[in-house]
């Protein structure tokens, strides 16, 4: 049974139907996903929306039929407060346990800001989310599951100064790096769209999670990471 509540939502039903009947859809949950914690001084996450976002991530992480089987999913977390050093809480290497990934966002705290937004302080290239998400992809998914997805989850309030710039760059990252998946996951309700959409190519690749009570934002999150995207196309017909 499926609540439907958005319109993303009965696509991802219209997705699951395709994927149980059609002969080109196999189901695989094999999946490594990595979690980038947006921190920066120019986009940083209010108490509320940071709150939300940690349970979201134990949420999610809990709801994984196949997480931690030898062909199931993984979690691993990063948190970028610096576009230069960004920080490794659970390496997707160590594919660690449940409870680990609970007990460690449990510890997870912001880093206070390094810049005043208010008085126009703030570095515009500092801001740009795009170099720690590159690196991501780039170092951070292992490379002895060589058949897994690669999904990358960028929880962020999309409050960019540079959107424009962050946009354009973007679109070069993930060209380059095509064998990475790229969702965009928001959390409250001042999250910024436009900041969260020029980290994606289509729009069904954002989600936003207005509170804690937002269950079926979570399911069609699972469901994402428990399937491999049809080769048929379903927004189509013969």
């Amino acid at each position: 049974m499926y609540t439907v509540g958005t319109f993303d939502a009965l696509f991802t039903v219209l997705q699951r139907l395709v994927d149980a009947t059609c002969d080109h859809c196999v189901r695989r949950n094999d999946t490594d996903i990595l979690v980038l914690i947006d921190d920066l001084p120019g986009s940083k996450m209010t108490d509320e929306e940071w709150n939300i976002a940690m349970d979201t991530i134990m949420e999610m992480t809990g709801r994984m039929t196949e997480y931690g089987k030898p062909r199931g999913q993984r979690v691993g977390l990063v948190q970028v407060s610096d576009v230069t050093r960004p920080h490794v809480h659970i390496n997707l290497t160590s594919n660690a346990s449940r409870s680990s990934i609970c007990n460690t966002v449990q510890t997870i705290k912001p880093v206070p800001g390094q810049c005043d937004m208010s008085s126009g302080g703030c570095d515009l290239s500092f801001d740009n989310i795009t170099k720690p998400v590159e690196f991501a992809m780039k170092h951070l998914f292992p490379t002895d599951r060589t058949k897994a997805r690669k999904i990358l989850f960028i929880v962020t309030s999309g409050r960019f100064i540079n959107i424009e710039h962050i946009n354009a760059t973007m679109r070069d990252v993930l060209h380059r790096n095509s064998d990475v998946e790229v969702y965009a996951l928001g959390t409250g309700v001042e999250v910024k769209v436009a900041g969260m959409m020029s980290l994606v190519i289509d729009s069904s690749n954002v989600f936003i999670v207005p509170d804690k009570s937002s269950i079926n934002v979570i399911n069609i999150l699972v469901a994402k990471v428990s399937y491999i995207q049809c080769s048929a196309d379903v927004g189509k017909s013969d």
